[in-house]
């Protein structure tokens, strides 16, 4: 009895540490591709994800579930990954189950321990997507098929049955693992009698699946007739092969390994050392649980490439629970040694994460910027689907946005009569863009008279995310500062009116690139001449430095204030440029309009009437 509690209390305490690391930074990354493609699946009622994920290549079961998660907790970035982290933590007790079902307890403590603190498991643990709920119930079906073997009870061939079909209408890799099940009852269990009613228990999940069948098929055979489907798969090449071992193994694969191996015999201590070399039937289990199913993957993406890093998250409990007898074979000091190292390394560094590309701060840099009657284009890829949940996060559920993957598959080869006709009544857009290849709408932009104003952009992995800005810029100009820079035009957004918000947007052209990083002052000036308010930036807030403007390039520039409270009087709004290291000595203005003062430029007028 003192043995139970304290075993209980260890889990206890497993799961707690489980729950602290899943739910560590949980929203701390962008919600990726795959994360946006989750959201958009799961919108509407439940018969209609049901209809929608027939013409994805999934099952729908996931996307089902998340929808009445979403309606309850919202659709925060932490909400939608918290549904997969809490089947992470529930995959860290059920591989206990498993671990003492197949072994024994020791086993099953240990696995436990194990998985909690992996950092595959943690990475998508964190990943709103369907891999943690396939671990868990994955996971749970071989505990039941372990423990109907031992104890053919009703409700354990219940267990058994709804976990397996569960897992199925997850995510189909989970038909992989009942196969070996399939396998191991055939080689290992006796008499007939009792491998007949397995079987027919076997039969019953695969008569579950029936009703889905025809949709699986007719999945398999589209997939491969549209890119977003399958052109996201990982070669058979040595980079996949360090980057699986590193998610599975750990880079401490050798002693992974060794201790799998170890996990195959049996080691008794008393009355002396001996090995029983003869692996048991959970332990063969175990083996081709984690040997098959890599060799199968691999032997598949030989054909078609469907190699996902993150399909390799169903050979952790085979591993891990075989490491953990590998464990409890050694004796207590050796034993606590090896687990303290596994335990301080895991916790100490990481050996696999994903990368999330910051779809969040990409399009902050246009969110910062936009104005309500600008459209936001996004040529990303497939990134348009986490873009487009920040676009109306970040500036409301009615901001027009357009994806030109999804307009290139509609319109074929009308895409560029269909950009045209999107845009030709716009002043200006933004466009979201994955590095700056040219593309033919170039030149169609080009063409309408579109300039690029403003290329913020944020590094990924040796790419660049650009936010462009396009404008519609005649040649005037309206003042020309230091003889370098001019002032091609200037507008207001917002009522000038004493304490509102306004934007003011300037659009400069550089004659030659500027030699210092200047600064822009927008200022209110009385009838006397004094400047009574100023608000000083970099332009565009430091993204468009004046050492990086090109001769010819026009730069837009955006800078936004709260106006003072003002007595009764007729105001100038004006601008400065400046160097910061001279506040004092702003460069010389000309303006051929009249709108050029001792170093600034006029750029509007403001009359208080009290």
């Amino acid at each position: 009895m003192k043995t139970l509690a304290s075993g209980k209390l260890a889990l206890v305490i497993i799961m707690l540490l489980a729950s602290f690391l899943s739910f560590h930074n949980l929203e701390k990354l962008s919600l990726w591709e795959d994360e946006g493609w989750t959201l958009l699946l799961s919108e509407g009622t439940l018969p209609k994800i049901v209809r929608i994920m027939a013409f994805d290549q999934h099952p729908p079961l996931y996307f089902v579930a998340v929808r009445p998660w979403l309606d309850l907790t919202g659709d925060s970035e932490f909400s939608l990954r918290a549904f997969s982290a809490f089947f992470g933590i529930l995959s860290v007790a059920a591989v206990y189950h498993l671990g003492k079902q197949s072994f024994n307890a020791s086993v099953g403590i240990l696995a436990a321990l194990l998985l909690a603190i992996w950092d595959f498991s943690i990475d998508l643990s964190q990943d709103a997507r369907q891999y943690s709920m396939l671990l868990f119930f994955t996971i749970l079906s071989c505990a039941y098929y372990f423990r109907y073997l031992r104890h053919s009870t009703r409700m354990n061939g219940i267990g058994w049955w709804l976990c397996s079909v569960i897992a199925l209408y997850v995510q189909y890799m989970a038909g992989i693992i009942l196969i070996f099940q399939l396998i191991h009852m055939l080689i290992f269990v006796r008499p007939f009698s009792r491998l007949r009613d397995l079987l027919i228990r076997f039969v019953l999940v695969g008569a579950a699946f029936l009703p889905w069948l025809p949709v699986f098929i007719r999945q398999n055979q589209v997939r491969w007739d549209i890119p977003l489907f399958y052109q996201s798969g990982l070669p058979n090449n040595h980079a996949t092969y360090i980057l699986v071992r590193d998610a599975v193994l750990s880079q401490q694969f050798g002693l992974i390994l060794g201790l799998m191996l170890l996990g195959l015999v049996s080691v008794y201590y008393a009355p002396r050392l001996q090995f029983n070399w003869h692996p048991s039937p959970n332990a063969v289990f175990m083996a081709l649980w984690f040997v098959a199913f890599i060799a199968l993957i691999w032997y598949l993406n030989e054909r078609r490439e469907i190699l996902r890093l993150r399909l390799f998250i169903l050979v952790l409990p085979p591993a891990l629970i075989l490491v953990a007898r590998g464990l409890t074979n050694l004796q207590i000091l050796p034993q606590g040694f090896l687990l303290a190292v596994l335990l301080v390394v895991n916790l100490t560094t990481t050996d696999v994460y994903q990368n999330k590309p910051p779809w969040r701060e990409v399009t902050q840099n246009v969110t910062a910027f936009h104005q309500d009657d600008e459209p936001v284009l996004m040529d990303i890829w497939v990134g348009d689907f986490s873009v487009r949940y920040y676009i109306e996060k970040q500036m409301g559920a009615d901001a027009d946005w357009l994806s030109l993957r999804e307009l290139r598959d509609s319109a074929g080869d009308f895409f560029l009569p269909e950009l045209a006709a999107y845009v030709e009544n716009e002043d200006a857009f933004w466009l979201i863009r994955w590095n700056d290849e040219p593309d033919p709408y170039d030149g169609l932009l080009n063409d309408m008279g579109f300039q690029r104003t403003a290329s913020p952009y944020i590094e990924h992995e040796g790419n660049k995310l650009y936010s462009f800005r396009y404008d519609r810029v005649t040649d005037e100009r309206l003042a020309t500062f230091g003889g370098t820079v001019d002032l091609m035009k200037a507008s207001i957004n917002g009522e000038l009116t004493p304490g509102t918000d306004i934007d003011v947007n300037l659009w400069w052209i550089a004659r030659e690139t500027p030699p210092l990083d200047y600064s822009v002052s927008i200022f209110v000036m009385n009838e006397a001449g004094e400047v009574i308010f100023n608000r000083d930036n970099p332009p565009l807030d430091g993204l468009s430095p004046t050492s990086s403007w090109q001769p010819g390039d026009i730069q837009f520039d955006r800078h936004r204030l709260t106006l003072p409270d003002l007595a009764q009087g007729v105001y100038t709004i004006g601008v400065r440029l400046y160097w910061y290291v001279e506040p004092n000595k702003p460069l010389d203005v000309i303006s051929e309009t009249g709108l050029a003062g001792a170093g600034f430029a006029k750029i509007a007028m403001l009359e208080v009437n009290q």
